[in-house]
């Protein structure tokens, strides 16, 4: 955490932490964009129904912005239905305003507008880097992974620094018409980190899981990194529960 940071504190069920970006603007083509909005709605059907309360942040605070809706999905029809979601989105508090340790689990959810607000952000690295400290699971799909770029474990080192990861790739990006126009390409950044970067068929799912780390290749694969993510936590309370606080958390 950063010194200094002033904590919105839980309590209650279990909670979970879905972090969306705050960026509005596509570069410079005059396009908006967003968060993607399955890859926040699948989080929180998932973590839902395994009994999770789920918090929604953002990278500045305030009422972010949604991209990629599809109105036929119908677990995308219950985020947005949802009373609760709707308040949440509402008026989402900054990362640098949560409390990491009221979470069993992080997802950052992607969309172009992450590539933006998230690779830099001391805050939401800290934010990440102390869930997954404290044997929380860390969840990226997509764009999201930009999200693990500022973490940073205890001796300084990059969290994804020999991890095996996936995110968007050159592929998808080149096929989207968006090379050039993103500020960074993960394979890229995450390898210079020294993650060990792997990708599958384009825009087909593909899941990797690594210590805890959980990401996702494309929108494609939100659905079963969010299960994929709740067994993990589910597992790690189970080991709490068998041999007591403290054990396992890495």
């Amino acid at each position: 955490m950063i010194e200094g940071m002033s904590m919105i504190r839980s309590s209650g069920p279990p909670r979970v932490l879905i972090v969306v970006s705050s960026w509005t603007r596509l570069g410079n083509t005059g396009r908006a964009t967003g968060f993607w909005l399955p890859e926040a709605a699948y989080p929180w059907w998932e973590a839902s129904a395994a009994g999770y309360q789920v918090d929604i942040a953002s990278i500045l605070g305030g009422r972010p912005q949604a991209d990629g809706v599809d109105h036929s999905d119908p677990v995308q029809r219950l985020f947005l239905g949802s009373q609760d979601v709707r308040d949440a989105l509402d008026g989402t508090p900054a990362v640098s305003e949560v409390d990491p340790a009221d979470y069993a689990a992080v997802f950052l959810a992607g969309g172009y507008a992450a590539m933006w607000d998230m690779p830099d952000n001391p805050a939401l690295g800290a934010l990440v880097a102390a869930v997954w400290t404290a044997g929380g699971v860390v969840n990226a799909v997509c764009h999201g992974p930009a999200g693990l770029l500022p973490a940073r474990r205890d001796d300084g080192t990059p969290l994804v620094r020999g991890l095996r990861v996936t995110g968007f790739s050159h592929d998808e990006e080149r096929k989207a018409s968006m090379i050039g126009v993103v500020p960074l390409l993960l394979p890229d950044a995450l390898t210079a980190l020294g993650a060990h970067y792997e990708s599958g068929r384009s825009y087909a799912p593909r899941v990797v899981v690594d210590s805890r780390v959980v990401t996702g290749q494309n929108p494609a694969s939100a659905p079963e990194a969010a299960r994929i993510t709740m067994q993990l936590v589910a597992d790690a309370a189970s080991h709490k529960k068998s041999y007591g606080p403290g054990l396992g958390a890495h």
